[in-house]
């Protein structure tokens, strides 16, 4: 099939994503994808998805998935075939538009959104192993080259980097997933080779404060906004001062801040869901009355009015 072809097989929403639409739509969809088990932290995908020993796996991201912090052991392309995606990662926000290409290497954590039934983005899951006839074709200069030379010395890891405007390359996702073994890692090696034809972007290193701060921002959204800043800093052993220094430099906002806005999206959510205001409150360890002062504050109207409203 042509790749015009292949992307249309992808537009019809899967029952899961459908699933996922429809608490979305009522405000209802949880924090992590129902069958995402773990504490709280980041998750760790492995190389178990590339199915039957397959070099390179193309599947589509599924839309409505619920955002979740994960890294994973082979590296990953992120391909914006239609539409548009979010990415977050270590804190920074980027938008991703048709025609992008996000490069992630292994051990990098991020969280991906797609929010729109029409978008169709594409996750190319390449076996580490397989990589190292396809190197000698990537690109040679630029962030690409420098995210590339990273990846074959695995002296560190090399983070992420976007390719803008690069369709150009994706037919040859469509013959990467049709094809399997030595024509598979061909493909592989002239996708790295169009890409070369365009700028990269680095955009992150995944370093040990990155790291840190990845499983910070994953603990305050987990809890609702509900942990301390001194709990925090006890976790990780630095004081309350320079993990709150260090939060504001890495992603623009203060403590405080992330936490108000991840306790109003859990209050938001609750009162979707049909709770009575003084059951969420409760949910937040709030009282009644402070809840809605604080509700208040920051939506600009009370709950029990837009939880009508809405």
């Amino acid at each position: 099939m042509d790749y015009r072809e292949f992307i249309d097989q992808f537009s019809i929403l899967t029952e899961e994503e459908k699933h996922y639409q429809h608490l979305f739509e009522e405000g209802r969809l949880p924090r992590r994808p129902e069958h995402v088990r773990g504490d709280g932290n980041p998750v760790t995908l492995g190389e178990e998805l590339l199915a039957s020993g397959r070099d390179v796996v193309v599947r589509k991201h599924p839309c409505f998935l619920p955002e979740y912090p994960h890294d994973h052991e082979f590296l990953e392309i992120e391909v914006v075939a239609k539409g548009s995606c979010s990415q977050e990662i270590y804190g920074s926000h980027v938008l991703m538009r048709e025609g992008d290409a996000l490069l992630i290497a292994p051990h990098t954590y991020h969280a991906i959104g797609v929010f729109s039934a029409t978008a169709i983005i594409l996750n190319v899951l390449i076996r580490i192993e397989s990589l190292r006839d396809s190197l000698g074709f990537a690109p040679r200069e630029g962030a690409l080259g420098e995210f590339f030379a990273l990846l074959g010395s695995q002296s560190e890891t090399p983070g992420c980097v976007l390719v803008h405007d690069c369709a150009d390359a994706f037919p040859l996702v469509g013959e990467m997933a049709a094809a399997e073994g030595t024509l598979s890692r061909l493909r592989l090696a002239e996708f790295f080779y169009r890409l070369g034809f365009h700028t990269g972007e680095a955009l992150v290193s995944s370093d040990e404060k990155s790291l840190r701060l990845a499983r910070l921002l994953s603990r305050i959204r987990e809890s609702g906004g509900a942990v301390s800043l001194k709990e925090l800093s006890d976790e990780v052993h630095i004081t309350p001062t320079y993990l709150s220094a260090l939060i504001h430099q890495e992603t623009g906002m203060t403590f405080s801040q992330i936490a108000c806005k991840e306790r109003i999206a859990l209050a938001c959510s609750l009162l979707k869901s049909g709770l009575a205001c003084k059951v969420v409150a409760s949910r937040l360890g709030m009282h009644p009355e402070r809840f809605c002062r604080f509700f208040r504050a920051v939506m600009g109207t009370s709950p029990g009015r837009w939880k009508t409203s809405g």
